[in-house]
Formats: structure tokens, C-alpha cells, sequence
């Protein structure tokens, strides 16, 4: 069965679809991540002869050991200011930061970087919002979504499937507050 070809305008077309390029935003993350590991197909063959160098590992003792390190080139001159492990997939890595210590308009005070273990060089999402980040985490019943709280008292929603800006957010001061929640 022979497939027609797409013309040079319909294939142009097609490439700037927003559902083309979130599909191809998605699937080269994948295959960067795949590139990223370092996998032995043959490991997991003999995975019950390798309970045994766990063993004798364990028995020389054990030291911590800097097993990787993400943006190892990078400096951001921010402090983390939290981290948290995603509910749904457990190689990504989120991490808040507070903002830089030296002023620049061109970045935005609030910053999240969303890690893979298997992309190390960069972060595989960067989130951001114009107020100074103190807390992020993932919803833990939607790992899509990510919430975050600002120095200036908002709790802000990023899905990180649509968007790098917070898609919802809410000031947390209360005007009279001895009056019962």
C-alpha cells in the first residue's frame, strides 16, 4: 500500500499545528531521556547473581556518593528554596528558587526547574511567575499540576502540560481575620 506524499505548504502546515509540536516537544524529551540512561539490557538478566555485589558492597560500608549533578555548569544565583519528587514519574525532580541576587529585567523573580534524572545537563521544564517563590510541590493527586507559594502571600498553579506561566492564582491574605474560616 503506497502512502501519499504531503506537499512542501501541507507538511508546513501540519509542523506549526499546536498539537504537532506539543507531540514533538513530548516525544524529543523521551528520546533524550532514553539517550541520557545508562542501561544494560544484559543487567537485567542477571539481576539475582547481583544481589550477591550488593551484598559484599554493603559489607565494606557504605559512603554517600555524588551520583549526578543537574546544571553542573550552570550558576543561577538563587537559593533552592524547596524540591520535591513527582507522585507519577519518578525520575523528575522539581526544584523552587528564590530570586537572583543580582537584578535582571529580563528574569523573572519566581522560578521552577522540573528535572529528569536521565536529562541532567538541563532542566526539562523551567516554570516562572513575576513574584519571589518560597514553596512549590506537585499536586499529589495530579501530578500535572504544580502548586506554589510566593513571598508575596499568592498560591499559584502551573499545568505544566499547557503552560510556563501559573495558570490560576490566589492572594491568601484575609481581611478580617478573627473571623472564623
Amino acid at each position: 500500500m503506497k502512502v501519499a506524499e504531503l506537499s512542501k505548504p501541507e507538511a508546513e502546515l501540519i509542523i506549526k499545528t499546536p498539537d504537532f509540536q506539543g507531540f514533538f516537544s513530548n516525544t524529543s524529551r523521551l528520546i533524550e531521556r532514553a539517550l541520557g540512561q545508562e542501561f544494560n539490557l544484559m543487567d537485567e538478566f542477571f539481576a539475582e547473581e547481583d544481589e550477591t555485589k550488593d551484598n559484599e558492597r554493603l559489607e565494606r560500608g557504605s559512603k554517600l556518593q555524588k551520583k549526578f549533578v543537574f546544571q553542573e555548569k550552570t550558576e543561577l544565583s538563587r537559593a533552592v528554596t524547596s524540591i520535591d519528587w513527582s507522585p507519577a514519574k519518578p525520575e523528575i525532580l522539581l526544584a523552587s528558587y528564590s530570586k537572583s541576587r543580582e537584578w535582571n529585567m529580563d528574569e523573572p523573580d519566581g522560578l521552577i526547574d522540573l528535572f529528569s534524572i536521565s536529562l541532567q545537563g538541563r532542566p526539562e521544564l523551567t516554570l516562572n511567575c513575576q513574584y519571589e517563590i518560597t514553596k512549590a510541590m506537585f499536586n499529589p493527586h495530579n501530578p500535572n499540576i504544580v502548586i506554589g507559594s510566593t513571598m508575596s502571600g499568592y498560591l499559584l498553579e502551573w499545568d505544566i502540560r499547557a503552560k510556563k506561566e501559573p495558570i490560576a492564582g490566589a492572594p491568601t491574605e484575609r481581611k478580617n481575620r478573627s473571623q472564623p474560616i
